[in-house]
């Protein structure tokens, strides 16, 4: 950073502080308005679009210099945050009027993508996450994700990079933190997870171990589990990095202690990163945003705990059946006794978020207006209550669940004490003073009449001066530079009185004073200045003594988080007509009239085409499903997927009925799509997430496959889709739907036991063909892919061309024993466009097509019965042998014959 020229007191303040932060967008506050100099003035002006000035204008080399006006900051940090920058807040730690010399200034707060506390910056429906990350020497990485604004750390230890990837993909972290032991790993998980990456260096490893789990112990709220701790590995290296980070941001207060949860994947449904794009669980692949998601639908929440507690629960779904039942009770209970829900809901319409406004109290950040709002939060504890307790007055045949109950502590006192102290509508900021209720102390009630009746006494003086001197514009001022002043425009300072004493001049104006306004500014002033210092010191003790029972508020708001979820799926379960599913350990997904969440509520009510589906683990673990495009294939498997996971989570399920065995994983292979950040094409992307399936499914997982094999050559991509279904049911034996447009594989059903074949149907009409939506069993008869090409809106003389070579291919068309090429060119089939297919072209289709007829030709002479095991699989080998060969090859096994009955 350029320094030269600058020898003024105030700029060697301002580079102190800077060598300290030399990584942060230094705010220097000077006065009402935030600066950045040199570099950090030079960047912030690009990115923010403000003015680039400068400083000390007559040296040599002029300080680069911008600026913001303090009551405006938010808006600006926001947008330096949202540029990936660290900001450092430097304010005047002491009053200018008292300062000897030059204000004392210092960092107060280093605003940070991961480590935010000013609600106006973080999402309510999120949780803003700083993730660590720290390997042990081998392929074990620890994690541990710090949520400074709800006071939340979680660590755990995954056992390979990809693990570490699904697990990033749920957290979402806004910024991540690592050291050296990720070696050649971090550019692949950089690019993979984007978002600001922090690079940190420990100490020497023992002596970083043993700080990392003192201050894990310090900083956790509760006694740690010893078992706990010995199963977390490098994740307790990464927790001290975390935790030291944090603190790092907060120099003046330090960071309070956390909720510590150490958890394993394992422990719950586990989704990975490709699963929760491909179902939309948690935002919309095409728009990256909640419209359109799982979430989107579910989220009828009415607090932030309730948005960001469901949001953990769909990422991580339960495996634990009576777990899994309770939550069923719950919703069932909800559903069932809406005059539970509804008052429930109302009460919970008027809490705040109750975990971010404790966390700025026990920080000492919290404003008068937050403190307010906790306080009137609290008020509505004894509400819900009631409903509750009355709930279960009413329902005294069933046991109200626990996830129903209220505790004991309603937080009264807390709730009384903001409610008698605070002022309903209590400023933004403890310095502009009326905080408190009148008779909260006399004291400052005292100090309130006198500095507002000075005010009024002022004003009554600016109306006799007006009177006195004749000047109506006259007028009595204050600012903070020069106190009160009378002002006078130049055009009326002919009738200014010689008792008037000048204190200076503006462009347009004088400024005068006189002594009785000197008497009357002493008064207000002293006044008003003790009024704002008892205000402020009764603002912090007040802050204090909440933030001192931040245990008692935070055990309140996760109950009303969970009851607000509860209140919530009930109400989409009633709303939509979803039912209680049956979840048990069998391998069993049975379905009965089930519906796709998010694709009904596109649809106008009642046309969303609902389907039953029975996948047995035992009998019938994979569905190949065939069908056209548009037909709803996807949307079908799809739903299967959303089914089982929603009812893992405990809700309810848009079906008539269902029972669904427990999954301990969902796998999806959906769409095409290239990744050109990590420089894959979409084959690439396919196999990837392909052999990720193969490497990581289980028996219990339910895996959901869409299209595998089409990013590369037909007979290439039936190879790959016919031998990895082969590996799922021979190896994995994971229940399994393959939606294909590859019709050989029905043939699977005849080789495998526990194959089904099933087609979502489809009506040709009037020459048109019409989308049923409905899955039917046995294979689909063909693709349509040209009627779909004309739903699509393809020209007429290309789709009339398409089912001309289409004919020619199939060997259907007029002429059919003449070559492909004169076929196309026949009088008798559909006239041909103004350039007709090329040799090149036509000569490998003729040979293909010769190949085929001859191929078939023998395959209909075969007596399958007859053939022994081994002579199959020769007869087998000849066949694939002549077609590569072009079908021209004599077969090389001979065996009875008779027609070849292709199964369904």
């Amino acid at each position: 950073m350029a320094t030269g020229g600058v020898d003024t007191p105030l700029m060697r303040q301002y580079l102190e502080i800077k060598q300290r932060y030399p990584d942060a967008m230094l705010l220097f506050r000077l006065g009402d308005f935030y600066e950045l100099f040199f570099e950090d003035a030079v960047v912030a002006a690009q990115t923010l679009g403000l003015t680039l000035t400068s400083r000390e204008k007559h040296k040599p080399e002029p300080i680069p210099m911008c600026g913001v006006p303090h009551h405006a900051a938010k808006g600006y940090v926001r947008k330096l945050l949202d540029a990936g920058f660290k900001v450092a807040i430097c304010e005047q730690v002491e009053d200018p009027r008292l300062a000897r010399g030059l204000t004392r200034r210092e960092v107060t707060e280093v605003v940070t993508p991961g480590v935010v506390l000013d609600t106006d910056h973080l999402d309510a429906h999120c949780n803003n996450f700083l993730v660590a990350l720290h390997a042990d020497g081998g392929v074990t990485a620890g994690l541990a994700a710090l949520d400074l604004s709800t006071f939340e750390l979680r660590l755990t230890q995954l056992d390979d990079t990809a693990a570490l990837l699904d697990e990033l993909a749920r957290l979402r972290p806004k910024e991540v933190l690592h050291d050296e032991t990720l070696g050649d790993r971090l550019d692949a998980l950089r690019v993979a997870v984007g978002g600001v990456w922090q690079s940190v260096s420990p100490q020497t490893p023992r002596l970083a171990a043993e700080g990392a789990l003192a201050l894990l112990r310090a900083q956790s709220d509760a006694p740690l589990d010893p078992s706990a701790l010995a199963r977390a590995g490098p994740a307790i290296m990464a927790a001290g990095l975390a935790l030291q980070y944090a603190a790092s941001t907060q120099p003046m207060r330090g960071v309070p202690a956390c909720r510590t949860v150490f958890y394993q994947p394992a422990d719950h449904l586990q989704l990975d990163e490709a699963t929760l794009v491909n179902l939309e669980v948690l935002s919309a692949s095409a728009e990256r945003t909640t419209h359109g998601s799982l979430l989107w639908v579910l989220d009828r929440t009415t607090t932030p705990m309730g948005s960001r507690l469901l949001r953990q629960l769909l990422a991580r779904p339960l495996r634990d059946l009576a777990a899994i039942r309770r939550r069923q009770d719950a919703v069932a209970l909800l559903v069932d006794e809406p005059a539970l829900r509804q008052p429930t809901r109302e009460a919970l319409r008027a809490v705040g978020d109750l975990e971010r406004l404790t966390a700025r109290a026990v920080l000492e950040a919290a404003t008068p207006r937050e403190l307010s709002r906790l306080g009137r939060s609290l008020l509505q504890l004894p509400v819900l209550a009631a409903a509750l307790r009355q709930a279960a007055a009413h329902v005294p045949a069933r046991e109200l669940p626990e996830l129903l109950r209220w505790p004991e502590d309603l937080l009264a006192d807390v709730a009384e004490a903001l409610e008698r102290s605070l002022l309903e509508d209590a400023p933004a900021t403890a310095r502009e003073g009326s905080i408190f209720r009148p008779g909260f102390r006399a004291e400052l009630d005292e100090l309130v009449q006198l500095a507002e009746g000075g005010r009024a006494a002022i004003a009554r003086l600016e109306a006799a001066l007006r009177e006195r001197t004749g000047i109506g514009s006259l007028k009595v001022r204050f600012n903070r530079v020069v106190g009160y002043y009378i002002e006078v425009t130049k055009a009326n300072l002919r009738h200014v009185p010689q008792d008037f004493q000048r204190k200076h001049s503006t462009l347009n104006a004088e400024r005068f004073t006189t002594p009785e306004l000197q008497d009357y500014e002493l008064r207000v002033l002293g006044a008003q200045d003790r009024r704002n210092a008892l205000e402020q010191q009764l603002f912090e003790q007040l802050r204090r003594e909440v933030g001192a029972q931040a245990g008692r508020i935070k055990a309140a708001a996760a109950r009303l988080g969970w009851l607000d979820v509860l209140c919530a799926l009930a109400e989409v379960a009633e709303a939509n007509n979803y039912c209680r599913p049956v979840v048990d350990d069998s391998s069993t997904i049975e379905i009965e009239q089930g519906r796709h969440p998010v694709v009904e509520r596109f649809l106008p009510a009642g046309q969303f085409v609902p389907n039953d589906l029975v996948v047995d683990g035992a009998s019938g673990a994979m569905l190949i499903i065939t069908g056209p495009n548009m037909a709803g294939k996807s949307t079908v498997i799809r739903q299967v997927a959303l089914i089982s996971l929603l009812a893992q989570v405990g809700a309810f399920v848009p079906c008539r009925r269902a029972r669904l065995g427990l999954v301990d994983r969902i796998f999806t292979r959906v769409g095409a799509s290239d990744n050109l950040a990590r420089g894959e094409s979409t084959f690439m992307v396919e196999m990837r997430e392909s052999a990720a399936i193969l490497r990581h499914a289980s028996a219990r997982s339910l895996v959901i496959l869409d299209e595998i094999g089409r990013g590369t050559s037909t007979y290439d991509g039936i190879s790959i889709a016919w031998a990895v279904a082969e590996y799922l049911h021979d190896r994995v034996g994971s229940r399994t739907l393959f939606a294909t447009h590859y019709h050989e594989l029905c043939q699977l059903a005849a080789v495998r036991p526990r194959v089904r074949n099933y087609s979502v149907a489809v009506k040709e009409w009037q020459g048109r063909v019409v989308f049923l939506h409905q899955l039917v069993a046995g294979p689909a008869s063909r693709s349509y892919g040209i009627e779909v090409a004309r739903l699509a809106g393809l020209p007429p003389p290309v789709i009339e061309r398409a089912r001309q070579v289409l004919a020619a291919l199939e060997g259907t068309a007029p002429a059919a024993d003449l070559p492909l090429h004169d076929r196309l060119r026949s009088p008798a089939a559909v006239p041909p466009l103004s350039a007709p297919l090329s040799a090149p072209l036509s000569a490998p289709l003729n040979a293909a097509a010769r190949a085929e007829r001859a191929i078939v030709a023998d395959l209909s002479e075969i007596i399958t019965e007859r053939l022994t095991p081994l002579e199959a699989l020769t007869l087998l080998d000849g066949l694939a042998a002549r077609a590569r060969a072009g079908g021209d090859a004599t077969s090389s096994a001979q065996a009875p014959t008779r027609e070849f009955d292709r199964p369904d």
